[in-house]
């Protein structure tokens, strides 16, 4: 009974070493890919929030839409849009230009109300016909929104 248990023992041990081997092929053998990178956020050459942003204020957010805005971390509900358009040519819409210098450089400012309401502020370079960015609330946003600006004007990548 002894050399049977043996026996049988060593059947077992055999048909485990035998499986541990079959998987480390199989495993050896498959195709280990790599991890795919999330795909980086476009970088606009011509504009503050690309990439150059203070990414302890803000983070990347995708719109309802579909557009790629930033959010700020500690202000509630204030966005900022990269690449905006200037689609408010529709009756409700009202418009209040104005002009601002941030970091030594002037901004044509296209303050758009919705009705009575405020709903977004386009930020322009003078001269430019292009904006550099939107921003969709006032105050303290505005203002780190005014910020991100300037830091883009201080590093030169105009």
């Amino acid at each position: 009974m002894a050399a049977f248990r043996a026996r049988a023992q060593g059947k077992i041990a055999f048909c485990r070493t035998a499986a541990l081997v079959a998987l480390l092929t199989a495993a050896g053998c498959a195709g280990v890919q790599e991890p795919a990178e999330a795909p980086a956020a476009p970088e606009h050459s011509a504009n503050p929030a690309g990439s150059g942003y203070d990414r302890s204020q803000w983070r990347p957010h995708t719109n309802a839409d579909g557009r790629s805005l930033l959010a700020h971390n500690t202000i509630a509900q204030c966005f900022v849009d990269p690449d905006p358009s200037q689609d408010f040519a529709y009756p409700r819409f009202s418009v209040k230009r104005e002009s601002r210098t941030i970091r030594g450089t002037r901004y044509e400012v296209v303050n758009v109300f919705d009705r009575q309401q405020f709903s977004e502020a386009i930020y322009l370079r003078s001269g430019l016909s292009t904006p550099l960015l939107a921003v969709y609330s006032t105050g303290k946003c505005q203002d780190d929104a005014e910020r991100l600006l300037g830091t883009y004007e201080k590093s030169g990548r105009r």
